[in-house]
């Protein structure tokens, strides 16, 4: 999308005025990417609204330890000091800390991995995860989906496995992030993001309207 396109050039500018080009790499979309992991020290996660980011589970089945803001989920997985860690979000510091500790003992680094990859349960492998929540929403909504339709108007974008729960007008120019779950009508040129999503904030222009539903 054009605004991720924009930000992603943003941090590529940061990178040449801080002369970091032999340090970050921007790979663009891979197939690879637990493989990626693998061959890391430490993964760095720091998004700071998520449910249970699918990256904290991965990284444990690739046997590395995780650094990640203290986001929803999260706690639930990682064991402090043990199989990854959690800092407050925004604490830049501190997630910049992490990794570069990990980095300097790999020894210590890879034990921490082998105990998260160990700590995990099969119930955070995705095919587990994704059958779950189904089989949950199906049972709390189906009474639901007979009666109430999901609207959703012009130019919106919906990012994978979201949920739009019956009833709920997704305004026009939205942007579902990937995930979230949509409990109640979103405005115009809105970003909601999150389980329960709320919204982030705000877009540009606003389009033309156009409306469609879905049963």
């Amino acid at each position: 999308m054009k605004e991720e396109q924009a930000y992603g050039n943003v941090v590529k500018t940061l990178v040449e005025e801080l002369d970091l080009r032999d340090h970050v790499h921007f790979t663009g979309y891979r197939r690879d990417a637990l493989d990626i992991m693998a061959a890391a020290n430490a993964v760095l996660h720091t998004s700071r609204y998520e449910g249970l980011p699918n990256v904290v589970p991965e990284s444990a089945f690739a046997a590395r330890p995780i650094v990640c803001y203290a986001v929803s989920g999260a706690t639930e997985v990682i064991r402090q000091g043990e199989t990854g860690f959690i800092v407050d979000q925004g604490d830049v510091e501190a997630a910049a800390r992490c990794p570069f500790s990990l980095a300097s003992d790999p020894e210590a680094a890879m034990r921490m991995g082998l105990s998260a990859r160990g700590a995990l349960s099969d119930e955070y492998r995705e095919s587990t995860m994704i059958r779950d929540k189904i089989a949950f929403y199906d049972e709390v909504l189906r009474p639901r989906l007979s009666s109430k339709k999901v609207v959703i108007e012009d130019d919106v974008w919906i990012g994978g496995h979201a949920m739009i729960l019956p009833g709920v007008a997704i305004g026009r120019g939205s942007i579902v992030s990937a995930a979230s779950v949509v409990t109640r009508d979103t405005p115009p040129l809105s970003v909601p993001c999150g389980n329960p999503a709320r919204v982030l904030r705000q877009r540009g222009a606003e389009p033309a309207r156009k409306t469609g539903s879905f049963s």
